[in-house]
């Protein structure tokens, strides 16, 4: 199941249009990442398509592990993104070069998921208060992929330094290891870090293969 973005940023398919897909956290729905995201607005404004997908069971989520809420392959959610981003691009004018995830909680960690397995499809990723459980041993994407990530210090739910959930058997990365890591998959040479207010520090990894900063 998916929205997409108001009519006008649909109809102007004489050229092809980018594809985000906007993944929605545990136990939230589409319509949450939606109206909190407000990608429909900049969809409108700039001429892409978004679409929202839904997660599997009540409450929601993607299976982001293989442990995750049970013995659940993450290739079943895999083989959804593939069959929804086929299914678009027979239906509207898709940039194939143009397509990107990204999410919230654990809709960043499905978005990680993805790239994991579908980087030939997919141009960039991103993750905001990322749940990436995903061992990252697993994840070996085609190419380098660029990936931005934004997360609060004070997160209690998914700590910036990483966390263990035994009843569910998941651990997640400390998140600046976790973007360094792939920064280094992505053979970036350059780093560096500054402070963009006095809440808000900002650090970028740079002259990376095929561009993947």
């Amino acid at each position: 199941k998916f929205a997409q973005a108001p009519e006008n940023a649909r109809i102007r398919r004489k050229t092809p249009a980018p594809l985000v897909i906007a993944f929605h956290g545990y136990s939230s729905k589409p319509s949450d990442i939606e109206f909190s995201s407000r990608w429909n607005d900049l969809a409108d404004k700039e001429g892409f398509i978004v679409v929202y997908p839904k997660g599997t069971g009540s409450p929601t989520y993607w299976r982001t592990s293989a442990t995750t809420y049970g013995p659940q392959d993450p290739q079943l959610d895999v083989q959804f993104v593939t069959d929804l981003i086929d299914k678009l691009s027979q239906e509207h004018n898709i940039d194939p070069a143009r397509i990107y995830v990204n999410g919230m909680s654990m809709g960043g960690g499905m978005a990680h998921v993805a790239v994991c397995f579908l980087a030939d499809r997919i141009a960039a990723f991103g993750g905001v208060a990322g749940a990436s459980a995903f061992p990252s041993g697993q994840c070996q994407p085609s190419r380098p992929v660029p990936f931005i990530a934004f997360h609060g210090t004070a997160d209690p739910i998914i700590p910036l330094e990483g966390s263990a959930m035994a009843q569910y058997n998941i651990t997640y990365p400390s998140i600046p290891r976790f973007v360094q890591k792939w920064a280094e998959s992505n053979q970036c040479k350059q780093t560096s870090t500054i402070d963009l207010n006095d809440e808000v520090e900002e650090t970028r990894y740079t002259d990376c293969a095929q561009n993947a900063d």
